[in-house]
């Protein structure tokens, strides 16, 4: 936990998990069409508190499927290469 850190070994974890949640922000481009990646990624940038993850949200809602009654059930569908 970072509360357990202090000093130079603070700012080190700090800088480490801003430059992940860059690299994360980044990454929408790529994983648009593929909803397992973008809610890992969705959720990750949410607990992060990233100013992206209203971006990622949006496009994660774009890709729901519903039976018609989206408050009973929404389900997103990923296309696997059958081998």
């Amino acid at each position: 936990m970072l509360e357990d850190v202090t000093g130079s070994d603070l700012t080190t974890r700090i800088s480490s998990l801003s430059d992940t949640v860059a690299y994360l922000e980044g990454k929408l481009a790529d994983i648009r069409s593929q909803p397992y990646p973008l809610s890992v990624i969705t959720y990750a940038l949410t607990l992060a508190q990233s100013n992206k993850a209203d971006e990622f949200l949006t496009a994660l809602e774009a890709l729901q499927e519903s039976d018609g009654n989206a408050q009973l059930l929404m389900i997103w569908f990923c296309n696997v290469a059958k081998v």
